[in-house]
């Protein structure tokens, strides 16, 4: 009888282990550190990965320079240079001194260190005169009147010369002149008016310094010609050389 308990023992302890779930196999240790013969402790090189491996350049971006300063003194991207001016005209004759504006253009050439521009002018002033005059076909007549409206449009090279390290220029150029003439003439209580086109050389003259973005200009020019203006002009006065004497201000585009 004892067998059999036994018997009975062994197969219940046998169906029990079939049941239980398998055990997980033990997780590996993680590596330890060691010590090497000569006493100091290492680590173990996948411990440490690549955290002291020497991190890559960064890139440095390009540095862009402005484009140096031309020898003429302004920014060799500057090529184009616009001016308004004001200020008097004073004829060489007896037409009496006027109000005058004027404005241009310029381009910068790429010859003689970009100093070399051609222009583009354009003005307008008014010279008038009053005096006692002969009149061909009328007679002396002491109240002729003649008011002159002159509009040229020249176009000149002008040479650039910089003085020193201030900015400060002087410049000079010579051209040729389109000039629209009006005049009106008052005679013997009559009123007549005429008109040309001349031309006529012109000489320019002039100084700038830097001031702002752009520059001080004083300008001075010498135009030349002769305009047909009928029997009044020739009473008058029909030659109208003048300098016309002025400032303003130039800006570089």
């Amino acid at each position: 009888m004892n067998i059999g308990y036994g018997i009975l023992l062994l197969t219940a302890l046998d169906a029990a282990a079939a049941s239980a779930p398998a055990s997980a196999p033990p997780s590996a240790a993680p590596p330890a550190a060691s010590r090497s013969p000569s006493g100091s402790r290492t680590v173990d090189a996948r411990l440490v990965g690549d955290a002291d491996a020497p991190s890559p350049p960064k890139a440095t971006p390009p540095t862009v320079s402005a484009p140096p300063p031309s020898p003429g003194g302004h920014d060799a991207a500057e090529h184009i240079r616009v001016a308004l001016r004001v200020g008097a005209l004073v004829p060489r004759t007896e037409l009496g001194s006027g109000f005058a504006v004027g404005a241009e253009a310029g381009y910068l050439l790429p010859v003689l260190e970009q100093r070399l521009r051609l222009q583009l002018g354009f003005g307008y002033s008014m010279s008038p005169y009053q005096g006692a005059r002969i009149v061909p076909g009328r007679g002396y007549d002491a109240h002729f009147t003649q008011n002159t409206t002159i509009m040229p449009l020249d176009l000149s090279a002008v040479f650039e010369q910089p003085l020193g390290d201030s900015g400060l220029a002087i410049y000079g150029g010579l051209g040729i002149g389109v000039l629209f003439v009006s005049t009106r003439f008052q005679s013997f209580d009559t009123t007549t008016e005429a008109g040309d086109i001349t031309f006529g050389p012109v000489v320019q003259l002039g100084i700038e310094y830097p001031l702002g973005p752009g520059q001080l200009v004083v300008d001075s020019r010498y135009t030349e010609a002769t305009a047909d203006l009928g029997t009044l002009g020739i009473a008058g006065q029909n030659v109208l050389g003048n300098v016309v004497f002025t400032a303003g201000y130039a800006i570089r585009l």
